[in-house]
């Protein structure tokens, strides 16, 4: 992925960009600076306002292709506990991501 096109999201993390043949990519982040989810497509203007997942209208094309939860949708220590993947054509792949740690002090 090359250049930034817009501002940056939480944390200054890049949440957009551009690959030269114009695919736009979009990740989204929650308030705790987590990547919850990805897009990808051509067109990223809605009919009104800036885009979001929930204003993916007009001539606008973003394709979500993944999703994460953390902390199994719960209060926790932000660790990642499920992947979801829609790799189109109505399929979907999940995968769940068990973590094992010990807290020494």
């Amino acid at each position: 992925m090359w250049g930034k096109k817009e501002k940056s999201g939480t944390f200054r993390i890049p949440f957009v960009t551009q690959s030269p043949n114009g695919t736009i990519y979009r990740t989204v982040y929650n308030s705790l600076g987590e990547e919850i989810s990805d897009w990808v497509g051509t067109n990223d203007t809605p009919s009104s306002g800036e885009w979001s997942p929930t204003n993916n209208t007009g001539s606008s094309n973003m394709v979500e292709v993944s999703s994460y939860q953390y902390d199994n949708g719960g209060v926790g220590d932000g660790n990642l506990t499920q992947e979801t993947d829609y790799p189109g054509s109505g399929f979907l792949r999940g995968m769940l991501i068990y973590w094992q740690y010990e807290h020494y002090i």
